[in-house]
């Protein structure tokens, strides 16, 4: 855990952090516990179990399955068994000002919910859903966004050209699926094997179809969700703080991010180097 965890605080996520000249230690403050939310008071060793209980005064519960493939029971024990869990080990924290249960992990929503409890010292337990319910985001829309993203910082390594298509159709999409993502990966995988060269192209195949059976049905099913508890919080905060903290869902634009979202996989996931963009655009465009 210590080897990860140190390899976690030099990665590029806290790459800000680490230009901060108040503090040169402020990351020290950062300490990792091993635990594990469907055991018991959280699974903690009596030590850390008694340093949380002294040091920690504001609790945010973001630990959750979404491996739908692993079985409904692990999903219940994590999201559910572990949420009760949570709240259990918060109660005997003698200096919490509040417990809070978010249903999404952005950022700014958790900010401002974590603000507004511990100010009014609510006793009922808020729930913020963020949810594109009332702003969605349409598949012809988020099509040419993505390929705009793509277009704007493309892959140093283009396999061949990007296309984007939603498919209602089962057996249409099983179809392409077959010709366009299943025999390419076979081909090059049986390419690869007689040059002696790495075959990586059916293990990706196969993450992608388990991704795909694991959100399969969630993706068929429209949900309405109630945000009036987000609306509200917005609409309590302050001109500057709804800049600095915005979670309005209408303010979203679904181009920059996409764009935004590309760009992070591009050069913080896959690590690609920036002065190699020019070329990789150049291969894209021929």
């Amino acid at each position: 855990m210590e080897d990860r965890f140190k390899t976690l605080l030099r990665s590029q996520v806290f790459q800000e952090i680490r230009r901060c000249e108040d503090d040169d230690n402020i990351l020290s403050k950062v300490v990792p516990i091993l635990g594990d939310v469907i055991l018991p008071e959280l699974g903690f060793s009596k030590d850390d179990s008694a340093m949380l209980k002294a040091s920690v005064s504001v609790v945010f519960h973001a630990a959750a399955n979404i491996k739908f493939s692993t079985g409904l029971k692990d999903v219940m024990a994590v999201n559910c068994g572990g949420t009760r869990n949570m709240i259990e080990w918060a109660k005997l924290l003698p200096n919490l000002k509040f417990d809070l249960v978010p249903v999404d992990q952005v950022v700014n929503l958790i900010i401002a919910a974590a603000v507004r409890l511990s100010v009014e010292n609510k006793s009922k337990m808020m729930v913020y859903n963020y949810s594109s319910t009332e702003h969605p985001f349409l598949c012809s829309e988020s099509q040419s966004a993505l390929l705009e993203a793509y277009a704007k910082n493309p892959m140093d390594q283009l396999f061949w050209y990007p296309s984007v298509m939603f498919i209602r159709n089962t057996k249409v999409f099983a179809a392409l699926d077959f010709f366009l993502h299943f025999l390419p990966a076979l081909i090059t995988d049986t390419v690869g094997f007689i040059l002696g060269k790495e075959r990586r192209m059916l293990s990706i195949y196969n993450k992608l179809q388990r991704a795909i059976a694991a959100t399969k049905e969630i993706q068929r099913t429209y949900f309405s969700i109630s945000t009036n508890n987000t609306k509200d919080l917005y609409n309590l905060l302050q001109e500057d703080d709804q800049i600095l903290f915005n979670f309005n869902i209408r303010d979203v634009n679904i181009r920059k991010y996409f764009q935004d979202l590309h760009y992070g996989i591009k050069f913080y996931v896959l690590k690609e180097k920036h002065e190699d963009l020019k070329n990789a655009r150049g291969n894209f465009e021929r």
